[in-house]
């Protein structure tokens, strides 16, 4: 794996690979406020269903404090309970988040491109704000709250209908006529024969010949894993992925009420799911700026360590209680910071930038694979924590989590490449081998 500061694009001497990936991102047509404003409703539109998705994965919060009581008509054991946490927000985002992180990251202009791949994890993060607020408002009605999501799930289907299709999808399956159509609407452009569409059509034509390039026969999907331009970025991405579901994010998101409790939180537990599902949706929308301005890695470092600050907090707080000291209020300003920090960072990047370091013709099922990887992991830590707990205490829990960040930060400032400004060819070619220095990389950032 190459190293992080070397970003994609940047050579001293560029070879003729890295000037097709120059002509490309020159070939993208121009910004207009009408593209931008039809580029950003396109994104927004196919990121509703995954607002559903958000509402699966926060409903066992709220849920299961209810369901392992034994005063209900239906009764979960701690076990049960654990398999109930995991596999329904697994299925309810594994089917939904790739298409739309994917479909916004092909449709996007490289100026927009950060923006709105985060939309996914807003968009998560607004499901789970609304079933975290449902189950405030309803706490001893869980089968009301999931009437609700249902429904709700239901109208979000048929939002999709009218969209357009990827024409970068296209392009691979030979259907240029469409694709152009398609991105004459996506680029708010009316003119027949557009230079600009012509050239960028063109551009997505070269870019996959090149990944076709080496195979004498149609290769399975296995074969083009091997290729570097796939291998590389699945490995930083699965790692990346790995650092965030061992630091404990997914842990508070989906135990977000009872892990208050554990926490030492002194205020009501369901307001608590309340006030971690409202600060991921301000995070994030305020990430969408950040991530642009500053681009992955920066937010990536802070991230890692303000999550490790606030887990060392409350393993503090859990070995010298506070609850019924003047300082009680400390657990519940450490979650919330500690959510705050990790939407800058360790929550949203991955699923951001697993959009868009794929190559076109394989990045539908290489993303599939890395959030297959992701939630696997998801699946292992969240089955496991409430047995941590028992075994080895909150505390030494809280540790582990803080241990974890701390060497996903190292993680990201030796190996996560930058990404911000470049277009997915200039991405894709950096992989595929494009050889550069550290001093090379650190002249092209500070132009970004």
């Amino acid at each position: 794996m190459q190293k992080a500061h070397e970003t994609p694009g940047n050579t001293a001497t560029e070879p003729p690979a890295n000037k097709a990936a120059e002509a490309t991102g020159s070939s993208i047509a121009k910004l207009t406020k009408r593209a931008a404003i039809t580029q950003i409703v396109t994104a927004i539109v196919a990121n509703i269903t995954i607002i559903s998705s958000g509402m699966g994965i926060g409903f066992p919060s709220i849920a299961m404090m209810e369901l392992t009581n034994s005063t209900t008509s239906v009764v979960l054991s701690e076990s049960d309970a654990s398999w109930f946490g995991k596999a329904k927000p697994g299925v309810a985002i594994g089917l939904s988040s790739t298409p739309a992180s994917v479909y916004a990251a092909e449709v996007a202009h490289p100026q927009l491109r950060g923006r709105l791949t985060l939309l996914t994890a807003g968009c998560t993060g607004i499901g789970m704000l609304l079933v975290y607020s449902l189950g405030y408002m309803f706490k001893e009605d869980w089968r009301y709250v999931c009437t609700i999501c249902g429904v709700f799930t239901g109208v979000s289907l048929i939002t999709v209908i009218p969209l357009p299709e990827s024409p970068s999808w296209l392009v691979g399956k030979k259907r240029l006529l469409e694709a152009e159509r398609y991105l004459k609407v996506i680029r708010a452009i009316k003119e027949d024969n557009h230079p600009e569409i012509k050239a960028e059509i063109k551009s997505l034509e070269d870019n996959l010949a090149r990944f076709r390039s080496s195979e004498t026969k149609k290769s399975s999907k296995i074969v083009q894993l091997k290729k570097p331009e796939v291998y590389k970025p699945l490995s930083i991405m699965c790692i990346f992925f790995l650092f965030q579901q061992f630091s404990g994010i997914f842990v508070i998101i989906v135990y977000a009420a009872s892990f208050s409790v554990e926490a030492g939180v002194a205020i009501d537990p369901f307001l608590s799911a309340v006030l971690v599902g409202l600060t991921r949706v301000v995070t994030t929308i305020l990430m969408s700026f950040i991530s642009d301005k500053f681009g992955r890695r920066p937010p990536a470092l802070f991230s890692g360590f303000g999550m490790a600050c606030c887990m060392f907090g409350l393993a503090a707080c859990a070995v010298f209680p506070v609850a019924d000291t003047e300082y009680n209020w400390i657990p519940t300003v450490l979650l919330i910071a500690f959510i705050f920090t990790a939407t800058l960072g360790f929550l949203t990047l991955p699923f951001s930038m697993n959009a868009e370091v794929y190559p076109t013709k394989i990045r539908g099922f290489a993303s599939g694979l890395t959030i297959f990887f992701c939630y696997t992991m998801s699946f292992i830590i969240l089955k496991s924590y409430p047995a941590m707990v028992i075994a080895i205490g909150n505390e030494n829990v809280f540790l582990f989590f803080g241990l974890v960040s701390l060497i996903g930060i190292a993680f990201v400032y030796f190996f996560l490449p930058e990404t911000k400004g470049r277009t997915l060819q200039d991405i894709e070619e950096y992989f595929r081998g494009s050889k550069t220095t550290s001093s090379d990389a650190t002249k092209q950032d500070s132009k970004a």
